[in-house]
């Protein structure tokens, strides 16, 4: 079973690697995740390298997404449904230039962690805006 804050990273490292490769942007946009919001309140940033080659771990297991991605569900609250997306599409604007296959994995953590449809555009909004420039 996985803890909040693991689930959260882990919501991130399935992002950066959707594509089939981490880019520094996407690398440096967990680490300022984790380093600055509330969210991450009382993790040990040090201990990121381990919490993200777990999730490698597990989604090279069999059926890996599908329980990943279950595990990671069951370990966020409802009420921080929306900020788990928010870290998913900040991951994916990191970019500028979100991979085809990268949306596609997106698209399936919305439908996973039940975000509704206007809080989805306004969330990619938000983050589009801010990776501008």
């Amino acid at each position: 079973m996985l803890d909040l804050y693991s689930a959260l990273i882990y919501l991130m490292v399935i992002q950066a690697a959707s594509d089939g490769e981490m880019t520094d942007a996407e690398m440096h946009s967990i680490g300022e995740n984790v380093r600055y919001l509330p969210v991450f309140d009382g993790f040990d940033a040090e201990t990121l390298p381990a919490v993200a080659r777990d999730c490698a771990l597990a989604l090279n297991a069999e059926s890996g997404i599908e329980r990943t991605m279950s595990a990671i569900v069951e370990a966020v609250p409802l009420e921080l449904r929306e900020t788990a997306y928010a870290l998913a599409v900040e991951v994916t604007v990191a970019d500028n230039d979100p991979d085809p296959a990268a949306l596609k994995v997106l698209e399936m953590v919305r439908e996973r962690l039940s975000i509704v449809g206007l809080s989805a555009a306004a969330i990619h909004h938000a983050a589009r805006v801010r990776h501008l420039g």
